[in-house]
């Protein structure tokens, strides 16, 4: 079992949701929120703290969501404060996709 494979088992259990990249924007854009999700970047994830601590993996945090109708990014600091946004915010604890990155190397996707 590779990191990112011992990374989602890890997730799983915590309960956060596996979805597929696609279902990710689909419930991004359900709060009126858009993702593009091209712009990206991969990094190697680190716990700092904790249990975990030390524990590595390949990760892609995805472009931040914006506001589909005004584009201002949710944490933008005219961005509105609204249910859909305290929505979202809880969303990004709740999911993560796997994606394969040119290489083939699997990375765990957030947002």
């Amino acid at each position: 079992m590779d990191t990112a494979e011992m990374e989602a088992a890890r997730l799983i259990q915590a309960g956060v949701r596996q979805v597929s990249a696609k279902e990710m924007r689909s419930e991004i854009e359900a709060l009126g929120y858009r993702i593009d999700l091209r712009n990206r970047a991969d990094s190697v994830a680190r716990y700092v703290d904790g249990p975990f601590t030390g524990v590595s993996y390949p990760a892609r945090h995805f472009d931040s969501p914006r506001e589909a109708d005004t584009g201002l990014s949710f944490c933008h600091f005219q961005a509105r404060r609204d249910e859909c946004f305290q929505k979202l915010q809880a969303l990004r604890d709740e999911i993560f996709c796997i994606v394969k990155d040119r290489k083939g190397v699997a990375r765990i996707g957030t947002f």
